[in-house]
């Protein structure tokens, strides 16, 4: 039915042809790119999948208003949305944000790992039933039988009516690329909270040292300890070959102070003074932050962090963290405030202890380039490992006495994943 604008009254149309600027806007709001949220686990490829798939970093924003911490991609026709990572049966933050953010999508891509597809896909199409969705299977390069997949991967898509593409989502090819083009500007309407059809194979990551019963809380130990190891040992090294170039500067400087009142020659020329300590924090900070930066990066990119956190989280239960607690503390070596805002996708149970334990005994990578800086100063530099210990040990006492009893229940299992692959 045709509605037509009472007497005496000017039609929208009538209104926006004689408003150039409300004409623009309305042309504006029409051409706004549609959005398309990605979801799916934690460490199965969004973030990698969606940078391969327009060609640019991300831009971090809370989801069109909500709190949710995600990142964007904008393309000229459409918004991709990267949310947090969901875990099964998950009381975190961010889990209830990104569900809380399904409501204003207007599409979804789910992205399922091919190593566990029907778990993943029976996580999350319940989720958005009545939308229009894509799904992205990753991990292509983890299948042996591509054919049987495949074959296996169409009659899903057949049955479901949704448009599926394999892919390795680190190393994607052109050809899947424009089929995950493709399929993301026709997606399907999810009919199914489970597939009518199931892939009907699972494929599990080799069993290694961090799988041990014994030997592997012990690996995961000795794993988290190395990148703290490794970055003094750099800093060392570049202090060795920094600091007389440094001193050279500095020495002649502070000089220059000889005569001057006692106070403040002692700020700018004493010991730890201004020019003779403040360049050499320089000196061994920067190295520590580096290579602990990329250490980190490393371990979380290949899924060790995951493992190791898996592997200690025997060890950690008793004082009321999670195995996977662990990782977000060690971030927080590298600088506090990411890693208290990482915090969020923390069980309820185990996040105020988490983000104490951050508070407490986490010292960030410059913290810890200062002290070792201060220790070579007084000649002491072996004081660093005496340092550290403390530290873990203070913290674990910390944690023990401030957290929930429940999280100490030799029943909490909560977010304890399947072990994840390390590539």
């Amino acid at each position: 039915m045709r509605l037509a604008a009472r007497p005496g009254c000017t039609s929208t149309t009538s209104r926006a042809a004689s408003n150039p600027v409300s004409a623009e806007r309305r042309d504006t709001e029409v051409a706004a790119p549609a959005t398309t949220l990605l979801l799916g686990r934690e460490s199965v490829g969004k973030s990698a999948l969606v940078r391969a798939l327009t060609g640019q970093p991300a831009r971090s924003v809370n989801f069109r208003g909500t709190a949710v911490p995600c990142g964007e991609y904008t393309t000229p026709g459409r918004v991709f949305v990267d949310t947090p990572g969901l875990h099964r049966a998950s009381d975190a933050d961010t889990v209830r944000l990104t569900l809380e953010a399904l409501h204003d999508a207007d599409e979804v891509l789910l992205v399922a790992s091919a190593t566990q597809l029907d778990e993943d896909l029976d996580l999350l199409l319940p989720l958005v039933q009545g939308r229009r969705a894509s799904v992205a299977v990753t991990r292509w390069d983890l299948v042996a039988d591509h054919a049987a997949a495949r074959a296996a991967i169409v009659r899903m898509a057949l049955t479901t009516g949704l448009p599926f593409v394999a892919l390795d989502a680190r190393r994607p090819d052109a050809a899947a690329l424009e089929d995950l083009e493709a399929a993301v500007t026709a997606p399907g309407a999810v009919r199914h909270e489970r597939t009518p059809v199931r892939a009907g194979f699972r494929i599990e990551p080799r069993r290694g040292l961090l799988d041990h019963a014994v030997a592997g809380p012990a690996a995961g130990v000795a794993l988290l300890v190395l990148p703290a190891l490794l970055a003094v040992l750099a800093a060392n090294r570049a202090a060795a070959l920094l600091e007389p170039l440094v001193e050279a500067g500095t020495i002649p400087l502070a000089e220059q102070t000889v005569g001057w009142p006692g106070l403040l020659a002692a700020m700018l020329a004493g010991d730890y003074g201004l020019l003779t300590m403040g360049p050499l924090l320089f000196v061994w900070a920067v190295p520590t932050v580096l290579v602990y930066a990329v250490l980190l990066g490393a371990y979380k990119a290949s899924g060790l962090a995951d493992r190791i956190g898996t592997a200690i989280h025997p060890l950690l239960r008793p004082v009321g963290l999670h195995g996977r607690d662990v990782t977000r503390t060690l971030m927080g070596f590298g600088c506090n405030v990411p890693a208290i805002i990482s915090a969020r996708a923390c069980s309820a149970c185990t996040r105020p202890t988490t983000v104490g334990a951050i508070s407490f005994g986490a010292a960030c990578s410059y913290q810890l380039g200062a002290t070792l800086a201060v220790f070579a100063a007084a000649g002491r530099s072996s004081l660093v490992v005496p340092y550290l210990a403390l530290l873990v040990a203070a913290t674990l006492v910390y944690a023990r006495l401030t957290s929930d009893p429940v999280a100490r229940s030799p029943l909490n299992t909560l977010l304890v994943e399947p072990r994840t692959f390390v590539t």
